[in-house]
This record gives C-alpha cells, sequence and structure tokens, in this order.
C-alpha cells in the first residue's frame, strides 16, 4: 500500500512538472520584446491610416523573428493592408447596380467578393473586408438580431459600414432598423457615424448612385471610387486581384433543375419548390418531352425581378405567386429550347414572346386562371393584330411601340400558326433541334434566320413566306451549313 501510494505520488510531481514546462514554453513574450513592440508600432500606425508605416515594422517582424507566432500575425497584416477589398452584400436586397459598381472597384485595383449568401455564412470572413457595402431601397429582407450584432462586431474591429438606401420609402423599412441600431441617421443626402473603432455611412440614392448615373462610366466611375476610397481605414498600397462571386449557401434539387437560395429565403424557397413541380410537369407535357439537367434557379431577395444566362436563372422570391408562377415557367420554356442543356441566345420574339405565352398557359392550367387571362387581356388590348396591316416581329417593334405591344405580336403569330398547322410547335421545334444538335449543327446565337430554318425543317414548310405573310421583315436565306443530309419525315 505505502508502495502505491509513493507512485502515485511521484506520478503526480511529474505531471505536474510536465505542465510547468508546457506552460513556460508557451508562454508569450514579454510587452518590451522586440517583436512585440514592432508590431504595436505597426498596429498604431495602421490604426491612423497609414499602412505604408506599418509595412517596415511588419517586415522587421518576419525577418528577425521567423517561425514565430508573432511572424505569423505580421504575415496576416501585411496581407490585410497589402490591397483593399470590398463585400457587396445582396442578402437583403438584390440590385443589378452592384455589378456596375464591382466593375468600377476592380478597375481602380481594388478587391472584390460580391455576395447572394447570408451574412451568417460570411460570419468568420467579415473582417477581411475594409468595406462592407449594403444597399436597399425596397421593403425586402429584415437585418435580424444577430446580423446586426456581426455588423457591431465588425465595426468595433474597425470595419467600416456604406450603406444606400432612400428617405423616401414608406414603414416599415428594414434599413431603418439597422441604422437606428448603428446610431446612423436616416437622412439626406446622407449621414455619417462613428461606431467602436469604425465608421458608418449613410447615402441617401438620390444622385451619386442613381442607377442612370452608374450607367454613364465617364462621369461617375471616379466618383464611386473615391466614396470608397475616403472609407478605407488606410491608403492602397497595391492593386487586389480578388473577384470572388459567393452563391446562396443553399441547394437542393427539383426533378431536372437545381434550386439555389440563402438561408434568410428558406420559406419562400419553400413555395418556389411546390410551384416548380407543378411548372416541370406542365412544360413537359407542352413539349411533349422531359428536361435534361443542367439549369439552376436561384432565389434573389427582390420582388419583381428577373434575369438570365449561362443556364442561371435568377428570379426574385418575394413576388406574388402568380408572378412567380410566370417568371419561372417562361425560363422553363425557354430552357426547353436549349438541345442537350446547351445554352443558346435566341431573339427577344421567342424568349419575351412564344416563351411567355407558354408561361401564360401553365399559369392558367396552375390555378391562376384570373390571373393569366388577365395577363393575356392586357397584351391584346393593347395591340389588335391584322393579317393585312402588321409591324416587324422583331426588336426594333418594342422600340417604336413599347414592350406591351411587341410581345402581343408574337404571341399572335404563334397563335396563328398552331392553328394553322394544327399542331404542337414548340415540341415539333425541340425535336429538330435535339436532332441538329446532335450532329453539332446548332449555333450559340440564334438570328431570326436560324429559328426559321429550323421551324421550317420542323414543319416542313417555308416559313419564311409564312412569316412575311404575316407582316414580318425577314429575308429568307439559304443556310446550307445547318442542313442536315436528309430532310427530317413527316
Amino acid at each position: 500500500m505505502r508502495c502505491s501510494r509513493w507512485r502515485r505520488v511521484a506520478v503526480a510531481f511529474l505531471a505536474l512538472a510536465v505542465l510547468m514546462g508546457l506552460a513556460v514554453s508557451v508562454q508569450a513574450p514579454p510587452p518590451d520584446h522586440p517583436a512585440v513592440r514592432l508590431l504595436a508600432s505597426a498596429r498604431k500606425a495602421i490604426r491612423s491610416g497609414s499602412a505604408a508605416e506599418a509595412a517596415k515594422p511588419l517586415e522587421d517582424v518576419k525577418r528577425l523573428f521567423p517561425q514565430t507566432p508573432e511572424a505569423d500575425e505580421a504575415e496576416k497584416l501585411l496581407k490585410r493592408i497589402s490591397s483593399l477589398e470590398v463585400l457587396l452584400d445582396r442578402s437583403h436586397e438584390w440590385r443589378s447596380e452592384t455589378q456596375t459598381v464591382a466593375g468600377y472597384l476592380k478597375q481602380s485595383g481594388i478587391g472584390v467578393t460580391t455576395s447572394d449568401a447570408s451574412l451568417a455564412h460570411l460570419k468568420d470572413r467579415l473582417g477581411d473586408y475594409e468595406v462592407i457595402l449594403i444597399w436597399q431601397e425596397q421593403a425586402t429582407l429584415a437585418f435580424t438580431e444577430s446580423e446586426i450584432q456581426m455588423l457591431k462586431d465588425y465595426l468595433k474591429e474597425g470595419g467600416r459600414l456604406l450603406v444606400i438606401g432612400t428617405t423616401k420609402t414608406p414603414a416599415p423599412y428594414p434599413l431603418r432598423k439597422l441604422l437606428d441600431a448603428l446610431g446612423c441617421p436616416l437622412r439626406a443626402p446622407q449621414a455619417q457615424v462613428n461606431y467602436g473603432e469604425g465608421r458608418v455611412k449613410f447615402f441617401d440614392n438620390t444622385g451619386l448612385f442613381v442607377e442612370t448615373r452608374l450607367a454613364d462610366a465617364r462621369e461617375s466611375q471616379q466618383e464611386v471610387v473615391e466614396v470608397f476610397q475616403r472609407m478605407m481605414p488606410y491608403e492602397q498600397l497595391g492593386r487586389s486581384s480578388v473577384d470572388e462571386y459567393v452563391k446562396p449557401e443553399t441547394e437542393e434539387q427539383v426533378g431536372p433543375l437545381k434550386l439555389e437560395y440563402s438561408a434568410r429565403l428558406t420559406t419562400s424557397a419553400e413555395r418556389t419548390t411546390e410551384l416548380l413541380t407543378k411548372i416541370l410537369e406542365q412544360i413537359s407535357l407542352a413539349y411533349k418531352d422531359d428536361l435534361a439537367e443542367g439549369m439552376t434557379v436561384r432565389l434573389v431577395p427582390r420582388g419583381w425581378s428577373s434575369w438570365m444566362g449561362n443556364l442561371v436563372f435568377g428570379s426574385g422570391a418575394l413576388q406574388t405567386p402568380p408572378d412567380l408562377t410566370r417568371q419561372l415557367s417562361r425560363a422553363v420554356a425557354l430552357y426547353a429550347l436549349f438541345p442537350e442543356g446547351k445554352w443558346i441566345d435566341y431573339p427577344p420574339w421567342i424568349t419575351n414572346g412564344w416563351c411567355d405565352l407558354v408561361a401564360l398557359r401553365v399559369c392558367y392550367k396552375v390555378g391562376f386562371k384570373r390571373e393569366s387571362e388577365t395577363m393575356r387581356k392586357e397584351y391584346l388590348d393593347a395591340y389588335k393584330p391584322d393579317l393585312t396591316k402588321l409591324d416587324d416581329i422583331d426588336l426594333s417593334v418594342s422600340q417604336r411601340g413599347g414592350q406591351r405591344e411587341y410581345i402581343a405580336k408574337a404571341q399572335w403569330v404563334l397563335e396563328v400558326l398552331e392553328k394553322n398547322q394544327n399542331k404542337n410547335i414548340l415540341a415539333s421545334l425541340r425535336r429538330t433541334l435535339k436532332r441538329y444538335a446532335a450532329a453539332g449543327k446548332v449555333p450559340d446565337a440564334m438570328s431570326t434566320r436560324n429559328v426559321l430554318f429550323y421551324l421550317s425543317q420542323a414543319l416542313h414548310q417555308d416559313m419564311f413566306a409564312f412569316f412575311q405573310a404575316v407582316g414580318t421583315n425577314v429575308l429568307p436565306v439559304k443556310l446550307d451549313y445547318y442542313e442536315l443530309d436528309k430532310p427530317e419525315k413527316k
């Protein structure tokens, strides 16, 4: 027993000695250590806005004290001050103008990360950005308490928050809650307050950042870049090559389509999944074929809004169910005309005319009958086509007479063609496109003449003559390159 007791005592002393040794080995250097003094000098220079003065002591720490925690810290600080980076947050309101702003900043050597993911998804990265831009002019998504706290913590550490909004949006205005929490007034034309070591600046969007101004790079690029540069905690030492896009963090499969959305849009995504399931069923019936995988639907925090490019369709998640159904249906109807999931640029009378007519029919069949009939009547009332007096179907009609009249003309032409042929025109066109695509004879960009050639092959009729008969300004042309050896049989 006595031996065992002494053995336990010896083991305890040995363990204590080991722990003391470890404590000594990881003990931080004293405050008067040269590495500590150099780091303190560098941090003071950074806080005063002089990145150039901070660079030399940081380089000295790396050179004199390699492979130490101080050298690692110096490396992080050097990386931070060597270039400037901005986060463009679109998780509360998606705005196309941010793409123009991003272009201006990148041309000036400022790194840009554009994010459609929630702020929570980027929580551990917020400190990497000198400035965060939040642009919100509508009553879209409110800021949660946790998001506000994230931004407060970011500002306390010296971050800069640039907020663009409006003083004219009626209550409830989500941006007001954020600015109130940060002590920044919602005041035109601008307001600025310090928060911790950081700064908050609000711009009323009445001049500099108006979309029409942003479109004119010659006048506004320098002004926009200067706004960001004045917000920076220190001067720009070098150019940044950062050009990053962060997509929404949540992804799920809905039939052949991929659905992307941020955690803040989960409720809207559930509704969208139900609508997409119904839409896919109707589109498959309309085209007499199942769709291939390849298209992505990306939900963004916006009302009536949509865009499409490179097989990604962006749609405002906060619009009404009938409007959302129509936009999704139009996108899926267009995707059905992409043989083998290959992106093709179609003329507007296909994308905005024919595919929109398919979308209105889908809306009717999935339960939005009244809304579908109302939208269709608006087009017919706006433009009553006549075989003997018609305008060109191409984009010039939109420029002369307005978008509604242009869409109505294109939809009317499809209805006339369906009646004359007594067949499913778009299903026939899809089958022909797939056949030509398999032979590698479908271009990436379709002109009206290209489309009419494939229609002629699909329907075994001269579509150039038909389109001339209904008043469209298109000349027949022989496209030998796209012809297959054997024409399609009836």
